[in-house]
């Protein structure tokens, strides 16, 4: 997996399928404000 490091508290890195249950959550918490600035989000 690749990871790059922005700063102590932001990591970013390769997305794997065990991580869809999590980010599909996390989209759906913050769904309405996500349409805010993805309008293309219903």
């Amino acid at each position: 997996m690749k990871r790059l490091s922005v700063n102590k508290n932001i990591r970013l890195e390769t997305i794997k399928r065990s991580m869809a249950t999590v980010i599909f959550s996390t989209i759906e918490r913050v769904h309405e404000y996500l349409q805010t600035w993805l309008p293309f989000i219903e």
